[in-house]
């Protein structure tokens, strides 16, 4: 196997091949070195007042990526990238967003994931 899926809370969907539906906290370890082509995507359902942002994180506190929706006046908004990385046997990473999940679409318009490459 390339990923070990590790959930640290009790709300996980499934992971389908390397493809995981975005909840909190779930974690992805690196089980063989190499370059991996991560994704990702959120989706907000309702107009909010602040802009909203998506971290992807290698371990504990190295930030890959960072990016961040507007606060346009869109019932429906998304953010999404994607990109390579060398990631390392061992390496684990996870996905935060800052708005809370009521406002998170997850219904196949939020998920982030990697394929090795």
């Amino acid at each position: 196997p390339l990923l070990l899926l590790t959930p640290s809370c009790q709300l996980f969907e499934m992971i389908i091949t390397t493809k995981v539906f975005f909840l909190p906290l779930i974690i992805l370890e690196i089980l063989q070195s190499g370059m991996y082509f991560i994704y990702a995507q959120v989706t907000r359902m309702k107009e909010i007042e602040s802009y909203f942002t998506m971290m992807l994180y290698k371990d504990e506190n190295i930030l890959l990526n960072q990016m961040t929706g507007t606060n346009t006046g869109e019932n429906i908004a998304s953010i999404n990238f994607g990109r390579p990385y060398f990631l390392s046997k061992g390496e684990k990473l996870f996905c935060k967003v800052n708005d809370g999940l009521e406002h998170i679409l997850t219904e196949n318009l939020t998920y982030w994931g990697l394929y090795k490459m």
